[in-house]
């Protein structure tokens, strides 16, 4: 599934990802632009609250920041792809 982006950062819109899950989504993919960090804390808590991997695209803003942990430091939150699975 796509949702669009927030206009002013080109960012994933967080407020249109959860109308958008379905029973066959498996993962939300948040890419960061022009080294500006997505909303993570939305994205995350969203994730957590439906069972999905957040597989995050940080391309473009390596070593951005939002409310904290600097993009695509995924590895670390308990529900990244890489330790959290949908059963």
């Amino acid at each position: 599934m796509f949702v669009d982006v927030e206009p002013g950062t080109l960012n994933i819109d967080a407020a249109l990802v959860e109308g958008a899950i379905t029973p066959r989504t498996e993962a939300i993919m948040p890419v960061h632009m022009a080294g500006q960090a997505c909303d993570m804390e939305a994205i995350e808590s969203i994730a957590a609250r439906h069972g999905l991997a957040v597989v995050e695209d940080a391309a473009h803003a390596i070593g951005a920041t939002h409310r904290g942990p600097a993009s695509a430091s995924a590895a670390t939150r308990p529900h990244s792809a890489s330790t959290r699975r949908r059963t």
